[in-house]
């Protein structure tokens, strides 16, 4: 479950209570690589040495994070 907290939703742009549906969109969206934003992230994580127990949902909390 992703953490839901007001970084991230504000960098989703999103209202609390509408948190899964822009997410879920945001996911499947094709990203400027040609490929939904969710290997996109599948992709840092292997750049960055992650083992695959962090969640691609991890992954995105952390950069949502970082890029405020």
């Amino acid at each position: 479950m992703p953490i839901a907290d007001s970084v991230v939703m504000a960098e989703l742009s999103i209202v609390k209570e509408r948190l899964w549906q822009p997410l879920h969109a945001w996911m499947r969206e094709v990203g400027p690589d040609g490929r939904p934003n969710h290997k996109h992230l599948e992709k840092l994580r292997r750049q960055a040495q992650l083992p695959e127990v962090i969640s691609t949902l991890r992954v995105f909390d952390v950069i949502a994070w970082r890029v405020r």
